[in-house]
C-alpha cells in the first residue's frame, strides 16, 4: 500500500537575502522555481528475503510530516513542523538543495512508525523543475500470534518487547495493531500467569531487526511432556523454554517504586530534587545476575549516558557516567536499590520535544526469571530567569555583578555565567558568590577579565542557556594632577585607594587639546605618567579617558597648564670671549748659569695674554694670583683658558686644566751648570704648596690672598628643570694620575617648605679621551610639583674638587722643570647645552 502526497513550494527569497546584495528591483535574476512530489513507501519487507510482503497499515498525514530545507553552502535552513506549512508560489536562488522530510522521529509503540527520505534538489534559472522525494519506512515492525494452546495448557500469556533506551511494550494475545521499534537489537520477553495465579517471566529471544522489515513473532506451547515448553519464533530465529516445577517454584524478581507513581509522570523544574526520595528498590529470590537500565533523555544523550547498562555489573566508563550525572545504587545479588534523586535533580530543559526522560528497569535472575518492568517519566520544566539589572564595572575591577529574577529553589548550585572572548569564543567565568536580593531574586557576583571594552556575557542554568546581558565598562573614580616641564608633562593620578591608582595608570589614555598625546613613561607603584610631544613655554589643556571608543562622557574635566621656558645655556659654545690671565714676562723657574762658570744671568720668562668664556665664571684668581709674593710660573697658572686650535666646532673652545701653585713661594736657589750640554733652563724644582682643579661654571668667584680662602655664588637663578645636561669633551690625565677623570657636576634647586633644597642632580664622570666625545649627564625629578628656582652648574678638570686643602691633598700634578711648572690633567669642552 502506498499514498502519494504531491505539491509545490517554494522558499521564499527574504529568507535567503544575505545571499543577494541588491535584487529587490529584480522579479527573477539568477532564480528558478521548484516542486516537490512527495511520495511515502509503506511497504514492509521480508527480514530474510527482503521481498515486500505486506504495507504498513499507518501513513502519515501532510500535517504529520515535517521538512527542512538546507542551501548546500550551508547559507541557509529552515525546518516547517507541517507539510501544510510550506509556502508557495514564490522562487528559490539558483543553487543545490538538500530536502528532508521525516515523520514520527525517534517514536514507538503501536501505530506510530517512523518515516523519513531526502532528495538533494537544485534550481536553475528561469526553469521550473519538479523533485521526486520518496519516505520509507525506519522502523521495524512487529506482530505476535499466540497459540490457543497456552491458554488451555499453561494459562495467561503476554509478551514485553524492549529496545535499547525505549520501554518495554507489552503485547496481549488480543492486540492486533502493528508495534513499530527502533530498528536494532530487540528484545523478546515472555510473561506467563498461571491458573493458580503464580506468575513468573523470562528473558525469550533477542535479535536485531532491520528498518523497513515485518517480524511476524509465534508464540506456541507444547503440553505433552510432563512440564510445558513455551517457544518464540520470529524470522530466521526461535528459542524455548521449559517451564519446569524448580523453575516456577521460586518467585521472578521484584521491582518497586518509591517516591513516584508508575504509570504517571513526575514532573520537576530543571535543576531541584524531588521533595521525596525517588528509588528503585529490587529483591529476589533467586541470586541477581542483572539490573538492566534503560534510558531515553534528550539532555543525558548530549553528555553521552548510555542507553542501556547493566547496574549490577558496570564497567568503570559507566560508573564515571553515573557518577557525573548523581545515579547511585547499593546493589548485591540478593537485591538493593536504586536512587534517582540526584540525577532527577541534573536533568535539564532543552526544548518542549525533549523535556521527558524515561528510565525503565528490569531485572533479572540467574534462573533466567525477569521481574515486571518498571518505569520511571520525569518531566523537566524550564525555570524562567530574567536579568533585572547589570552594574557597570569599572575599568581594572575584577568582578561584575547583576541581579536576576527567578523561582529556582536550587538556584545557588545550577547557575553559571561565561564571558564572550576576544577570539568571539565563549569562556567559563567563575561565579564568586550568589547572594539573594528580596523576593525571588538575586544577585551574582563573576569574575571578568582585564580590560576596558564592554562585556557580553551569558548566564547558563545548569549549563544551559537562559539570557544574555552585557556589562558596560566605565571608569573608577580618579583626579589627575599636571606638574608641566618644558616639553613634557608628568601626570599624577589621585585615586582613593593605590590598586586604583596602578590600574589608572596602566590604562590611560592621556589627550591634549583633543588629540591623544605619546605617553612616554608609566609609574604605576609612584602613580604618574610622562606625557611627551609638548612644545615650551605652551598653554594646553588635558583630557583623559580609559575606554577604547569613548564618548564625550567618557573623558575627564579638561584642565589648563602651561609648560616651562626652555632657556638655553649663556655663551654655551665659549664663543664669547673676555680678558683672562695677561702678564708680560714672568720669570719662569729659577736663574741659571750660562756655562760652569758661577754667573747667574740667565732667566727663562712666559708671557700670557689669554682669554677666558664670558657669562661664566673661573678660578684664575686663586690659581694666577698677583698677590702672590714670589711671582714664578712655579707658583702662579692659568687653570681656565679659551683655545683655538682643539675645537669641536666654531672658532673656540674652552680648556680647564689642574695646576699647582703658592702665594707664598720660597726663592728659588740659583742654578750652575755642572757641564756640557748646557741646559736651556733650570732643573731646579721648588716645593709648591698648593695644587688646584681648573673650574669653569655659573655665577661668581672671588678669592681671598690674605685668608686664602674663596668664595663660590655658584647658585645662579634658573627657572625651568632641564631633563640632561649634554656637551662634548677631551681629556688628558696627568702622566701621574692616569686614572684621574674630569667632572661636571649639575645641581636643580627647587623651594621645598620655604627652603631652597637641590630637586635634581647630576655628576658625570668625564674619562681619558683623545678626541672630542659627546657626554650626557641625565636629570630626574623625584619631588612632583616643586618647581626650579635656581641652578648650579660646574666642570672642574679632576674628579677630586673640593676645599683648597682637599684638593692640594688628593689631586695629583707633575713638575715640568722646562716649563717651570707643576700641571696635572686637562679638560677641554665644546657646545654644552640642557636639553629639555
Amino acid at each position: 500500500m502506498s499514498l502519494r502526497h504531491s505539491f509545490i513550494t517554494f522558499l521564499p527569497l527574504a529568507l535567503l537575502a544575505t545571499s543577494c546584495s541588491d535584487d529587490s528591483d529584480r522579479a527573477s535574476d539568477g532564480a528558478g522555481s521548484l516542486s516537490l512530489d512527495v511520495t511515502v513507501d509503506a511497504t514492509l519487507r521480508d527480514p530474510l528475503t527482503q521481498e515486500i510482503i505486506v504495507a504498513s497499515p499507518c501513513v502519515p498525514e501532510q500535517s504529520q510530516i515535517s521538512v527542512t530545507m538546507t542551501a548546500a553552502e550551508g547559507s541557509y535552513s529552515h525546518t516547517w513542523k507541517s507539510l501544510c506549512d510550506f509556502p508557495a508560489q514564490d522562487l528559490y536562488y539558483s543553487g543545490s538543495y538538500l530536502i528532508e522530510a521525516i515523520s514520527g522521529k525517534g517514536a514507538e509503540g503501536f501505530d506510530t512508525p517512523c518515516y523519513s527520505g531526502s532528495v538533494s534538489a537544485v534550481v536553475e534559472p528561469d526553469r521550473r523543475l519538479t523533485w521526486p522525494l520518496t519516505m520509507h519506512l525506519v522502523s521495524s515492525a512487529f506482530s505476535f500470534d499466540f497459540s490457543p494452546a497456552i491458554t488451555a495448557g499453561i494459562g495467561e500469556v503476554a509478551a514485553f518487547v524492549h529496545t535499547p533506551g525505549g520501554e518495554y511494550h507489552r503485547v496481549s494475545p488480543d492486540e492486533s495493531r502493528l508495534l513499530y521499534l527502533t530498528p536494532g537489537q530487540t528484545g523478546i520477553y515472555l510473561d506467563v500467569i498461571l491458573p493458580d495465579g503464580r506468575h513468573t517471566a523470562f528473558r525469550s529471544l533477542d535479535l536485531s531487526a532491520l528498518s523497513g522489515c515485518f517480524y511476524e513473532c509465534e508464540v506456541s506451547a507444547d503440553i505433552s511432556g510432563p512440564d510445558p515448553v513455551l517457544t518464540c519464533s520470529a524470522p530466521g530465529k526461535s528459542a524455548s523454554f521449559t517451564l519446569s516445577a524448580d523453575f516456577l517454584s521460586a518467585l521472578p524478581p521484584s521491582l518497586t517504586a518509591s517516591g513516584w507513581t508508575p504509570g504517571s509522570i513526575l514532573t520537576v523544574p530543571e535543576g531541584e530534587q524531588p521533595e521525596t526520595p525517588v528509588r528503585a528498590a529490587v529483591t529476589a529470590a533467586a541470586p541477581l545476575s542483572h539490573l538492566w537500565l534503560s534510558v531515553s533523555s534528550a539532555y543525558l544523550s548530549s553528555l553521552s549516558f548510555p542507553v542501556l547498562v547493566d547496574l549490577l555489573h558496570p564497567s568503570a566508563e559507566d560508573e564515571a557516567a553515573f557518577a557525573a550525572v548523581g545515579l547511585m545504587s547499593d546493589l548485591t545479588s540478593a537485591g538493593g536499590s536504586v536512587d534517582f534523586t540526584a540525577l532527577i535533580g541534573k536533568l535539564v530543559f532543552l526544548t518542549d520535544d525533549e523535556a521527558l526522560s524515561c528510565f525503565s528497569l528490569i531485572a533479572e535472575d540467574d534462573c533466567g526469571r525477569v521481574s515486571e518492568p518498571l518505569r520511571l517519566q520525569v518531566q523537566t520544566t524550564a525555570v524562567d530567569i530574567s536579568v533585572t539589572s547589570v552594574g557597570d564595572a569599572p575599568v581594572g575591577a575584577t568582578s561584575a555583578s547583576l541581579t536576576v529574577s527567578t523561582r529556582a529553589v536550587d538556584f545557588a548550585s545550577n547557575v553559571g555565567i561565561e564571558i564572550l572572548d576576544a577570539d568571539g569564543q565563549w569562556q567559563p567565568a567563575s561565579v564568586l558568590a550568589v547572594r539573594p536580593a528580596g523576593d525571588s531574586s538575586y544577585e551574582l557576583e563573576f569574575a571578568i577579565p582585564d580590560g576596558n571594552a564592554d562585556i557580553r556575557a551569558r548566564i547558563l542554568y545548569c549549563e544551559e542557556i537562559r539570557a544574555e546581558f552585557t556589562v558596560e565598562r566605565c571608569m573608577p573614580e580618579f583626579e589627575l594632577v599636571a606638574d608641566p616641564f618644558a616639553t613634557y608633562a608628568m601626570i599624577r593620578v589621585m585615586a582613593p585607594d593605590q590598586a586604583t591608582v596602578e590600574t589608572v595608570v596602566r590604562r590611560l589614555m592621556l589627550y591634549v587639546d583633543g588629540r591623544r598625546g605619546p605617553v612616554l613613561l608609566r609609574d604605576e607603584e609612584s602613580g604618574v605618567l610622562a606625557l611627551s610631544g609638548l612644545s615650551p613655554n605652551t598653554s594646553y589643556t588635558l583630557t583623559a579617558t580609559m575606554m577604547d571608543r569613548p564618548d564625550v562622557s567618557d573623558f575627564t574635566p579638561g584642565q589648563r597648564f602651561t609648560t616651562e621656558k626652555a632657556p638655553a645655556l649663556p655663551n654655551s659654545d665659549f664663543e664669547d670671549r673676555k680678558s683672562g690671565v695677561v702678564y708680560d714676562r714672568l720669570p719662569s723657574g729659577g736663574r741659571y748659569s750660562q756655562t760652569e762658570v758661577a754667573i747667574y744671568n740667565w732667566q727663562n720668562r712666559e708671557s700670557f695674554s689669554q682669554q677666558v668664556p664670558q657669562k661664566w665664571a673661573n678660578t684664575n684668581a686663586k690659581t694666577f694670583s698677583t698677590r702672590a709674593s714670589n711671582h714664578n710660573t712655579w707658583y702662579m697658572q692659568p687653570s681656565v683658558f679659551t683655545v683655538s686650535d682643539e675645537v669641536k666646532s666654531g672658532e673656540f673652545a674652552v680648556c680647564l686644566r689642574s695646576v699647582g701653585f703658592d702665594l707664598s713661594g720660597e726663592d728659588i736657589p740659583d742654578y750652575a751648570q755642572t757641564g756640557r750640554p748646557y741646559l736651556q733652563y733650570s732643573p731646579v724644582v721648588p716645593h709648591v704648596a698648593c695644587r688646584a682643579a681648573g673650574k669653569l661654571f655659573l655665577g661668581e668667584y672671588s678669592f681671598s690672598a690674605f685668608s686664602m680662602e674663596e668664595s663660590y655664588k655658584d647658585v645662579v637663578d634658573w627657572k625651568s628643570r632641564p631633563r640632561s645636561l649634554n656637551g662634548f669633551y677631551k681629556y688628558v690625565p696627568s702622566p701621574d694620575s692616569p686614572s684621574d677623570s674630569g667632572i661636571a657636576i649639575i645641581e636643580i634647586y627647587g623651594d621645598v617648605g620655604g627652603e631652597l633644597q637641590v630637586i635634581a642632580s647630576a655628576r658625570t664622570y668625564l674619562p681619558i679621551a683623545n678626541s672630542y666625545t659627546a657626554f650626557t649627564a641625565p636629570l630626574s625629578y623625584t619631588r612632583f610639583g616643586i618647581k626650579a628656582s635656581g641652578m648650579r652648574l660646574m666642570f672642574a678638570s679632576s674628579a677630586s674638587v673640593g676645599t683648597i686643602a682637599e684638593e692640594t691633598a688628593s689631586i695629583v700634578t707633575s713638575v715640568d722643570p722646562v716649563k717651570g711648572a707643576s700641571l696635572g690633567s686637562s679638560l677641554w669642552l665644546d657646545n654644552i647645552s640642557l636639553a629639555y
